[in-house]
């Protein structure tokens, strides 16, 4: 199981993640979000990540020009939609970067939701399937997801945390987790504490696997 921790914004929590042993780093690209970092902030973030810790540029409705300045910045590996972006957007994106995969984030409240998949299988690198508020906190039915195999791979979000860790693998088992609320103590703020305790939980699980 591979972990992407999500939401930094500063250079000290970062680093806990990176000698911990993070697959995926996030940083939030969002206006309105209280983790939102600014292009040129992200560029000396961006400068400590080693190249094997996959960078994440988490957006949302954004026009395609503003993706092309996190580029030039953040440099990242991946571009998580998190807005209203449709197949359009992602082809034109693909032309215009097409060495960043893409991750297409997909709210769920109900079953039936996950019935968006299939309009971007062919399209999109993996999906991220969230509640209805990403970033809240807040957990979707994991239950959903028994016997839920799409075409592509796809990351478990939306408020997984140390204590419901076990649950959301023994319901889904997935692959990919996501976790940002989790690793904070005070919201907005990441906790080296939590970054530290989620990581070697996920490295004790693996081992037993």
């Amino acid at each position: 199981m591979k972990i992407k921790l999500c939401g930094f914004t500063e250079l000290k929590t970062i680093k806990t993640a990176i000698d911990y042993g993070c697959d995926f780093l996030g940083i939030v690209f969002v206006k309105n979000s209280i983790r939102y970092v600014s292009p040129e902030e992200s560029k000396k973030l961006s400068s400590i990540i080693p190249s094997n810790i996959h960078k994440v540029a988490v957006v949302a409705n954004e026009p395609l020009e503003n993706l092309q300045i996190i580029n030039q910045n953040f440099q990242p590996n991946f571009f998580q939609l998190h807005g209203e972006e449709d197949v359009e957007y992602i082809q034109n994106l693909r032309k215009k970067l097409p060495n960043i995969a893409i991750i297409k984030a997909i709210s769920v409240s109900e079953k039936n939701d996950l019935n968006k998949i299939k309009n971007f299988e062919n399209y999109v690198d993996y999906f991220l399937l969230d509640n209805k508020n990403p970033g809240s906190g807040k957990s979707f039915k994991w239950e959903f997801l028994k016997d839920f195999k799409p075409a592509k791979p796809y990351f478990l979000s939306g408020g997984i945390n140390l204590f419901n860790l076990d649950e959301a693998i023994k319901i889904v088992n997935p692959e990919f987790i996501d976790v940002s609320s989790g690793i904070e103590e005070i919201r907005g703020f990441k906790s080296s504490k939590l970054i530290i305790e989620i990581l070697q939980k996920i490295k004790s699980i693996n081992l037993k696997n």
